[in-house]
């Protein structure tokens, strides 16, 4: 559950970008910085793997993700902790997880997905 924790490890920052440890970096990131996320709490890279219509629909149901766009790839994330703070957004996705047990492989990012979907 390493990504719904990140606001409780980086106590009184406000923003930061979350990069999958096997990501290797060529340029600089202060365009990612400096990004207006227009009022959400996240700017992630829709998940490119969720193509064909049968995939699609077994994110619908095993998500109960109204659009299986917002299914989004977590190797890189833009997080403002403040408005995920606010928000709550990482109590709710513990809660998901919680509740929805049986999730796949990545829970913490299926439940951080189902709760982003709203915001």
């Amino acid at each position: 559950m390493r990504t719904v924790f990140i606001p409780e490890y980086l106590e009184g920052v406000p923003l930061c970008i979350y990069l999958d440890t096997d990501l290797i970096i060529l340029s600089d990131l202060t365009a990612l910085q400096n990004l207006d996320l227009h009022d959400k709490s996240t700017a992630c890279v829709i998940d490119g793997v969720i193509s064909t219509p049968d995939q699609q629909q077994r994110f619908r149901n095993m998500l109960k993700l109204a659009n299986f766009r917002w299914y989004f790839g977590s190797r890189i994330i833009i997080i403002d902790l403040d408005a995920l703070r606010l928000r709550e957004i990482q109590f709710k996705a513990l809660g998901i997880a919680k509740e929805q047990h049986a999730l796949p492989d990545q829970m913490d990012h299926d439940a951080l997905t189902i709760a982003l979907a709203d915001d």
